[in-house]
């Protein structure tokens, strides 16, 4: 699992697709995203 910060250092200037391990809803009914996990980086992200 990784916060999102490391996956932006991870993969720096990428796209990346993730997928939710752990989210809570504030009181702005925000989805907050906890831990991810990537799953896949793409080659073809844009520069």
């Amino acid at each position: 699992m990784m916060k999102w910060e490391d996956v932006c250092q991870a993969f720096p200037e990428q796209w990346v697709l993730i997928e939710t391990v752990r989210a809570h809803t504030n009181e702005k009914s925000e989805r907050i995203l906890d831990d991810i996990a990537p799953l896949k980086k793409f080659s073809n992200s844009p520069d």
